[in-house]
């Protein structure tokens, strides 16, 4: 790819981070992220059939990152706890995730890496694709630990030690959900 393409979809992006931070994305506008971007309009409209494309593109791209950062491991099942401290570890440390958590778009970014992250799993434990409990436990808590962090994001030892209370009884609960 050009370079000069590489850099302005850098500035988009980066563009987007910062006002999305600063206002959120829901009054965004692609005249507002051009003027702070210092682009035109053509120039984004290059690169995205608008806005709804960008949000998709950003989106994809933090549940990517925090999907590479193999959360999902042998461990993720023996270990409950310390797959949800690095679920929310990964989460956390992704601006964009951030963003998207915080925001009017909150269920789509939240559906969408479940997708992610269930995928992942049944990759890495083929066997568990077959067992519906399994499935059930696995929404139920992907989702319960997304919505905790709603209430306890400001501080990430609360989260340490809800993700430790919370590992305690999802061990029993996949255990009697695999049996």
């Amino acid at each position: 790819m050009d370079l000069r393409v590489v850099k302005t979809l850098k500035n988009i992006e980066r563009t987007f981070l910062d006002l999305a931070a600063k206002d959120g994305i829901e009054d965004m506008t692609v005249k507002s992220l051009c003027t702070h971007a210092q682009i035109n309009k053509a120039t984004f409209y290059a690169h995205y059939a608008g806005m709804h494309e960008l949000l998709e593109d950003m989106e994809d791209k933090a549940i990517e990152e925090i999907r590479a950062d193999n959360v999902i491991d042998e461990r993720a099942l023996r270990a409950p706890t310390d797959f949800l401290m690095r679920m929310l570890d990964a989460c956390g440390d992704n601006e964009a995730a951030n963003i998207f958590m915080n925001s009017g778009r909150r269920s789509t970014f939240v559906r969408k890496l479940f997708a992610g992250v269930r995928e992942d799993l049944y990759r890495r434990f083929p066997e568990l694709r077959d067992s519906e409990g399994f499935d059930f436990v696995l929404t139920f808590v992907f989702h319960g630990l997304m919505g905790v962090t709603t209430e306890y994001d400001e501080n990430k030892d609360d989260k340490r030690l809800i993700a430790s209370r919370l590992g305690e009884g999802i061990s029993l609960m996949f255990q009697r959900a695999m049996a």
